[in-house]
């Protein structure tokens, strides 16, 4: 019988955080997807529960940063792309500590964008928008 490992790491640039004073990796959803693909098209089995639990942690800490930046459209934006790649893994990834997370915020948030008028600037509409997006995918319902 033989055996094949393969082990490999991939480079992201760093991303300081200033507050936690590490650097951390910037996510690369591209790479990712790229990567999953790859291991699918090699019959790799993929180590299921590690890999659910590095995403739930690295979910939970992402919403906590996005909440304290929730009024940032670029965070807005890449928060919600990466919500979308957990949402599209091969294997179900626990939300509800994310969930929990975001919840408050986001409903208040929907409140307040939601008295936002048609006719306001379009990078409220775009803002209004992704918050909705963020709140549809996460289950979390607009008050």
């Amino acid at each position: 019988m033989q055996y094949v490992c393969v082990h490999g790491h991939f480079y992201q640039p760093p991303r300081e955080n200033p507050s936690l004073e590490v650097i951390e990796p910037e996510l690369d959803i591209g790479v990712i997807q790229s990567s999953l693909r790859e291991a699918l098209a090699n019959n790799i089995d993929l180590d299921v529960a590690t890999l659910e639990f590095v995403i739930r942690k690295r979910l939970e800490k992402e919403s906590e940063q996005f909440v304290n930046h929730l009024n940032t459209m670029e965070n807005g934006s890449k928060f919600r792309q990466f919500v979308d790649l957990v949402l599209s893994l091969p294997f179900p990834v626990v939300l509800w500590n994310a969930q929990n997370i975001l919840y408050g915020p986001i409903r208040q948030t929907l409140q307040k964008v939601d008295a936002f008028q048609n006719g306001d600037a379009p990078a409220k509409q775009v803002f209004r928008d992704e918050v909705r997006q963020l709140g549809e995918r996460l289950k979390i319902a607009s008050p």
